[in-house]
């Protein structure tokens, strides 16, 4: 083996190691992230539901973490934000009607963000196109 092979060879090596591993690690963080804002959206619509008509202040502050939650996920992906959308007007209506109604909503919320939850690339990116596609149809 040459000199120039037994450098070049585990030089490339561990420079396509890196990169597959920093781009591997990226994905799985932002999955993790986007696991966790969802998560973040569940409580904060538990929240909200829970200072329904008990505490102004409360509710307030309720309504300013699930707007801001309801930001992010409007940025992140149209069809959570949508699922979200709903489960929160059905938590601002939850206390003088059926708990059925918010618990259908949380069950897809849940769903949704399951699927846009995925860290498998190619899906999410068909997902995304799809979803613009029928936005831009309408």
């Amino acid at each position: 083996m040459s000199s120039v092979t037994a450098i070049a060879v585990p030089l490339i090596t561990g420079i396509g190691g890196l990169l597959v591993g920093a781009g591997f690690s990226r994905v799985t963080s932002r999955n993790d992230q986007r696991r966790q804002r969802y998560a973040e959206a569940l409580s904060a619509v538990k929240e909200l539901a829970a200072t329904v008509d008990v505490d102004a202040a409360a509710m307030t502050k309720a309504e300013l973490r699930a707007t801001e939650i309801g930001h992010w996920l409007e940025l992140d992906s149209v069809p959570v934000s949508n699922a979200f959308l709903v489960l929160r007007r059905e938590a601002l209506a939850r206390p003088g009607r059926d708990g059925r109604t918010f618990d259908t909503a949380r069950e897809r919320f849940v769903a949704i963000a399951h699927v846009y939850g995925s860290w498998r690339l190619r899906q999410r990116f068909w997902l995304q196109w799809r979803d613009r596609k029928r936005l831009r149809d309408h």
